[in-house]
């Protein structure tokens, strides 16, 4: 079973996008507004701290950790109450509901996220081809750790497993969809009206990231679907006599 092509893998993402719009758009404002209240008020403090000059430094590095950390855990609960919705057949039982079911889950999918991290920085300092070795082999580590509960070195080995043998297919898919935003974003950039530009980059905000997620997604599943169909073409080894 062959993968779909990057266009049938858009087409499906554009279908289950327009399907299930408004809880996708949910998913993906309410933790965005979340981030900016909460760097709002961050910013307010921080201002409020600086007349303080004798204790500012003991008020202001708490602050600023405790806040970085609180952004942190919003960004990712949103992120994977859209995966756990792709996963559920995009059954919708509402975002308090959603961020319930993946709570348990944050932590560990923030430590694989900082290892990944870890690992394909080094491989860009190193050389830039380790680099995209390490990104294409660890791309769905996302979805292993909020639909398969594997997290740490067992997601990234998992994630590994399903890019085995048809890393250049996953590759040139993701460069394709990845390059769609940069290509977009500088079109919007050349556009010389403040008001039609903003207009488009909400638009822009709204779209294009959950398309994204949707289309590795499907990426994933149909590895998933590669790697059980070649699984069970395999002949059973034969009995010890």
């Amino acid at each position: 079973m062959a993968l779909p092509s990057p266009f049938s893998l858009l087409a499906q993402s554009v279908k289950f996008y327009r399907r299930h719009f408004w809880p996708l758009v949910k998913l993906l404002v309410i933790p965005s507004l979340l981030t900016i209240l909460l760097v709002a008020i961050m910013a307010m403090l921080l201002i409020l701290v600086t007349n303080l000059s004798s204790w500012q430094w003991v008020i202001l590095v708490p602050t600023f950790i405790i806040g970085l950390t609180v952004i942190i855990i919003v960004s990712l609960l949103g992120y994977a109450a859209i995966i756990y919705f792709l996963g559920n057949s995009g059954q919708y039982p509402g975002i308090l509901s959603l961020f319930r079911a993946v709570w348990p889950l944050i932590g560990k999918l923030w430590l694989t996220q900082l290892l990944v991290s870890l690992i394909t920085t080094l491989g860009f300092i190193l050389l830039i081809i380790p680099g995209i070795i390490f990104l294409t082999r660890y791309v769905f580590f996302p979805f292993v750790v909020v639909l398969d509960r594997k997290f740490g070195r067992e997601a990234l080995k998992f994630s590994t497993s399903l890019v085995k043998g048809r890393f250049w297919a996953i590759f040139g898919r993701g460069l394709l969809i990845s390059l769609f935003p940069w290509v977009l974003s500088f079109l919007i950039t050349q556009i010389d009206q403040p008001i039609i530009v903003g207009l488009l980059q909400i638009i822009f905000y709204v779209t294009i990231g959950p398309l994204t997620t949707i289309y590795f997604y499907h990426l994933y599943q149909a590895s998933k679907l590669e790697v059980d169909d070649l699984a069970s073409r395999r002949p059973a080894p034969a009995p010890n006599t």
